[in-house]
């Protein structure tokens, strides 16, 4: 199934394959880059889809290639397609995902 496993942290994964801004719903999670509504991609190629995954067994969170369903807090866009053979997951800093009450990360 995957060939090839890449780990990159929010910045390199920014770098590589350029999340587009959630202009439908204002202030999201994840940079504004989250989309909480799974109908909002269905025109959207899988290979540009990626899930924002909550890892309670690790009190952790991350992105990975692909729109899955089960521990998704919600999906990202890119311009850039991931590879069909490539595992992609990218760690996260708690400051890459929440925002302050002012709105900043």
């Amino acid at each position: 199934m995957y060939n090839k496993m890449i780990n990159l942290n929010f910045t390199q994964f920014c770098d590589k394959y350029s999340p587009i801004k959630n202009t439908i719903e204002k202030d999201t999670p994840v940079d504004g880059f989250l989309f909480l509504d799974k109908d909002q991609l269905r025109d959207v190629p899988l290979e540009r889809i990626w899930s924002l995954i909550d890892d309670s067994l690790n009190d952790d969170m991350y992105i990975t290639n692909g729109a899955r369903v089960i521990n998704a807090l919600g999906w990202l866009v890119t311009r850039e397609s991931w590879e069909l053979d490539e595992l992609t997951e990218v760690r996260l800093a708690e400051s890459d995902i929440k925002k302050d009450e002012d709105g900043e990360n």
